[in-house]
């Protein structure tokens, strides 16, 4: 979206969120999913609005947290760059939501541990800025705030679309 006003960003970032959650289920459109992720990693990242960027990440929350299979290593990655960067800003509200979201896209609560095998191909700087915050990470992990129950998602008041 090339337009700088909150509301429409952030209607696009939802409707990217709940294309992105179906093209997860379905196993369909790689080509589109790929597509959708960068739009959304690019309005974490580089976003004017706070807001947007804010919104923007939990949406990815949003997408680990509706019960899909988790996404490949690649789109991680892509998602990751933006989330660790914006885990040094000074910005409560974009610090906050990119730790949920990092929290919940490496399943940190689950065996699983994406995180060991996304750390290799993190470049030097990410990787000293993740290596810092993963701690932080864990610990989020383990609050309130990642869980997928209704009373504790803050989507729950959006319409379910499927």
């Amino acid at each position: 979206v090339s337009t700088q006003s909150t509301g429409v960003c952030n209607s696009a970032n939802y409707g990217a969120g709940q294309l992105i959650i179906h093209l997860q289920s379905t196993g369909e459109d790689k080509e589109s999913l790929a597509k959708l992720i960068g739009a959304l990693a690019r309005n974490c990242a580089h976003h004017s609005s706070n807001d947007v960027r804010s919104f923007a990440s939990n949406m990815v929350h949003m997408i680990n947290i509706s019960g899909v299979e988790p996404l490949a290593d690649e789109f991680v990655k892509q998602l990751m760059l933006p989330l660790i960067d914006n885990t040094t800003k000074k910005i409560p509200l974009i610090r906050g939501a990119s730790e949920v979201a990092i929290a919940t896209l490496l399943r940190l609560k689950t065996t699983e541990d994406i995180a060991t095998r996304l750390t290799p191909s993190l470049d030097p700087k990410s990787l000293e800025i993740f290596n810092r915050f993963l701690p932080t990470a864990r610990r989020v992990s383990q609050d309130f705030r990642t869980y997928s129950n209704f009373e504790n998602n803050i989507f729950s008041f959006l319409p379910n679309v499927h």
